[in-house]
């Protein structure tokens, strides 16, 4: 796994390369985000896959992290202003966690579409265009790895087609509009953190005690093979 940083006029693009596929996650200029993954040999299937493992722990934990608040629901990133405050002043801790609750029970922004917590998945269906026929990517922890899941829905009569093909899966993560507002800023904070991963394969990067077992048990593996 290696990881580069590209810089374009409305931020980095920070790619993710892994063999036949690399995974761009960037900043596009009308404001919103985007997660694509690319693959070489595609063979024109509807699902393609990217795996996160403890290779790079810096990253790993970015995702660990993104769990988590979606788990707590912590939406306070970046603002000082909680943007589960119904109002302009101050909303004591007590009223949050209420307001909190509801999120939960009645499904507000769509928490439980995006999250399922029995399930631990994250799944995302693009802001592009109309939730049936929108790109979905599906996150989920397996093991020592996040598995991406990046799939193509099926044509609709009803509604224009997603952009895209099997060989590029592009997800938009909308910043105005989002179906699942507050919780796109999660995703801006994710983005935020991936800016200062370093690449493991840069000199002088400080090994993880985790990617050192990582590597260690990924030799023995192919010894054993």
């Amino acid at each position: 796994m290696k990881i580069v940083k590209e810089q374009n006029k409305f931020g980095l693009d920070i790619i993710i390369k892994e063999e036949d596929k690399y995974l761009s996650v960037s900043m596009a200029g009308n404001g919103d985000l985007y997660w694509i993954i690319n693959v070489k040999n595609d063979e024109g299937c509807t699902h393609q896959f990217f795996n996160i493992t403890k290779e790079n722990y810096e990253l790993y934990k970015l995702f660990e992290g993104l769990f988590f608040d979606l788990d707590t629901l912590n939406i306070t990133f970046p603002y000082d202003v909680d943007p589960f405050c119904l109002y302009d002043d101050y909303v004591n801790k007590e009223e949050r966690l209420i307001e909190k609750k509801r999120y939960r029970l009645y499904n507000k922004s769509h928490y439980k579409d995006l999250y399922d917590e029995d399930r631990q998945i994250i799944s995302w269906h693009s802001d592009e265009t109309a939730y049936d026929v929108s790109n979905i990517l599906k996150i989920k922890k397996v093991d020592d790895a996040f598995v991406l899941e990046f799939i193509i829905q099926t044509e609709s009569d009803e509604y224009d087609k997603d952009f895209g093909d099997p060989s590029c899966i592009p997800v938009r993560f909308r910043n105005s509009g989002s179906r699942y507002k507050p919780f796109n800023v999660l995703f801006n904070k994710m983005y935020h953190g991936l800016e200062s991963v370093e690449d493991t394969h840069e000199i002088g990067h400080q090994i993880h005690m985790e990617e050192y077992l990582y590597n260690k048990d990924k030799k023995l593996s192919r010894r054993i093979v």
